[in-house]
């Protein structure tokens, strides 16, 4: 009978550490679950991404050696009244610096007529000397000049905890010829801030590390493109990651490259 007894009691005790080791499992598995939804839930989207490229520009110099009086051009036709009026002076020029993903047709007179010369990228004496008036200023070019930005149009998913600003990333990378160039930065490093050109405290100014982005603030992130130079017409992937959190996979359509062409939805 004793042995009965006892018998039932080592029973009793090893369904208890059963039923214990279950409930701990159990909320163990629980947690985890938790866990990941938890950083599953942290997580960005974005609503819009324009093109903000940097305007390839053209300098006129009056001297050789960046010597002088000087003017800049973007992209556009300038006759010969904005050619003074950007500070240029009219039949004195010897100097034309061509930004990268540009081009420069010079002109004889004011109206675009006379002898019409055109330059590429790079530092040109200008032929015949002293004797241009006015000039347009072309981005012909299939690639995108170097300095090409995005402005991306972001805010957190549905079910997102408040997030620390400085926790999210965006990164892209492309061929460059017969390599890869790859950018990425924390939006508070490219200068974010919200839709409204303040930070989350209401100030003028752009996103400090710290400060909290929460559900339904929309934010706008500068993505400068340094490393990675794109080719028009192309799909380029861009990642999006919240530290902690989940991976976004934005696909660009880059199918057009003029300044102010929504990505998402233009055709």
């Amino acid at each position: 009978m004793i042995v009965f007894i006892a018998l039932i009691l080592v029973a009793a005790v090893a369904s208890t550490v059963i039923i214990n080791t279950i409930q701990d499992t159990s909320e163990n598995a629980e947690s985890t679950v938790l866990d990941v939804r938890g950083e599953l839930s942290k997580k960005v989207l974005v609503e819009g991404a324009y093109i903000s490229e940097r305007d390839c520009t053209v300098v006129i110099w009056e001297h050789g050696g960046a010597a002088g009086w000087s003017a800049s051009f973007t992209v556009g036709a300038h006759t010969g009244a904005a050619f003074v009026a950007a500070g240029g002076t009219d039949n004195a020029a010897s100097t034309v610096v061509v930004d990268d993903g540009c081009r420069a047709i010079l002109y004889e007179n004011s109206d675009f007529s006379g002898w019409e010369n055109t330059y590429e990228v790079g530092s040109h004496a200008i032929n015949p000397n002293d004797q241009l008036s006015s000039l347009i200023v072309q981005n012909p070019s299939s690639r995108l000049p170097q300095g090409f930005e995005l402005e991306m149009i972001m805010e957190l998913g549905l079910g997102s905890p408040p997030i620390p600003a400085e926790t999210v990333r965006w990164s892209v990378s492309c061929k460059n010829g017969t390599g890869v160039g790859l950018d990425s930065e924390d939006i508070v490093t490219s200068g974010s801030r919200l839709l409204g050109d303040t930070n989350t405290l209401g100030d003028d100014s752009d996103f400090v590390a710290g400060e909290i982005i929460e559900y339904g603030m929309v934010f706008k992130v500068p993505v400068s493109f340094s490393n990675c130079i794109p080719n028009s017409g192309i799909n380029l992937p861009l990642l999006l990651h919240v530290d902690g959190g989940a991976t976004t996979n934005v696909n660009l359509a880059l199918r057009a490259t003029a300044q102010g062409t929504n990505l998402f939805f233009d055709p």
